[in-house]
């Protein structure tokens, strides 16, 4: 997990945390009980970690939590013809852990369904970063009240943050997150491929009300070629799965990754292949190797100077074990309250 801060001034430039990497989301984990932060029917669960020496550590307790939750409807119909209807709802096994890092505190929960999807969710609250400025009163609110419609950038001390409090600004930044997955679909040769929508040109005869679309799928080769970014456009997503495995339809089964919720990455292209680079694309597809389980590094408060990252050219992404990972962010610091704030990002895997 990665938080930059957008502002680029000599006290805040070097805030941009490894809030998994350099601190532990484990060894940070913090105790979260039944009946207070976790519904009635939850069971908690004690940790176990190693210290920094590689010692085995005493018990944290409370740590991973696990419960069932209603999920809204599993499936519903109604046969029009003679009113007869059948439904079912659906329940959930939600297992996480909460992780205090500094002043926000992350919820992670992995979310598991009776109709064999699963996704993700995480719940940031806690505290915002603030600097001190002079102003008392918002800018840009001011300017826009006076004139009307146009676009608005604030200068100055709030043009990095919003005011949410006399004389306080939150300071934007983003966080974000990155999932990786190790499929084994059926068994450990898997592949992966895109999916867009596409729609088909304009054409009096052959598509005269202009609606038409397809679907348009590309098989990755190469890792270099599966670094990816969200399409709403084109509704993108990502299928993981075994060619060699296929229903009496032909079609191979796998798992598709629907994406949630997103944005762009805040940091330049021109700082794409270091260690923050996971945030640069949404997807990426690389060849198991368990020297590059993570991805930022295996350490990366200590990477050397100069120190730079990039997927192979030539490594195909047709192998055994094929590795996924996913990386979201959102954008915080535009707050109504300075107090708290919740966030849900989600993604969410299907069988395709």
């Amino acid at each position: 997990m990665l938080v930059p801060y957008a502002d680029p001034s000599k006290g805040w430039i070097w805030r941009e945390f490894f809030d998994s990497g350099e601190y532990g989301l484990g060894l940070l984990s913090t105790e979260i009980n039944r009946g207070k932060e976790l519904p009635g029917n939850a069971v908690t669960f004690d940790a176990v970690l190693p210290t920094e020496a590689l010692d085995v550590s005493r018990k944290y307790p409370n740590r991973v939590f696990i419960y069932e939750r209603d999920g809204g409807a599993l499936f519903a119909n109604t046969q029009t013809s003679d009113g007869s209807r059948i439904y079912a709802r659906a329940e959930e096994l939600v297992i996480g852990f909460v992780a205090t890092v500094g002043n926000y505190d992350y919820l992670y929960k992995w979310i598991f369904r009776e109709d064999g999807t699963f996704g993700f969710e995480s719940e940031l609250h806690g505290l915002i970063l603030n600097r001190t400025i002079a102003d008392t009163a918002c800018q840009v609110c001011a300017a826009q009240i006076q004139d009307g419609p146009g676009v608005y950038v604030a200068e100055g001390d709030q043009r990095f943050g919003t005011l949410v409090s006399p004389q306080i600004l939150g300071v934007y930044h983003q966080h974000w997150i990155n999932l990786r997955m190790d499929f084994d679909i059926d068994d450990p040769v898997n592949a992966v491929k895109e999916v867009n929508t596409k729609q088909i040109p304009f054409d009096a005869e052959t598509n005269a009300k202009g609606r038409a679309f397809t679907i348009e799928q590309t098989v990755f080769g190469k890792e270099e070629e599966a670094e990816r970014n969200l399409e709403p456009a084109s509704n993108r997503t990502w299928v993981v799965y075994n060619p060699a495995v296929k229903s009496p339809l032909g079609h191979p089964a796998g798992y598709a990754v629907e994406p949630g919720g997103n944005t762009l990455s805040s940091l330049a292209p021109e700082r794409f292949g270091e260690d923050t680079s996971f945030t640069q694309r949404h997807f990426w597809a690389t060849k198991y190797d368990p020297e590059q389980l993570y991805a930022s590094g295996k350490y990366p408060n200590q990477a050397p100077d100069g120190y730079k990252d990039s997927s192979s050219d030539t490594r195909t992404t047709t192998s055994r074990f094929t590795r996924k990972t996913s990386s979201f962010g959102t954008v915080s610091g535009s707050l109504t309250s300075p107090s708290r704030k919740i966030i849900r990002s989600c993604r969410r895997a299907e069988w395709a």
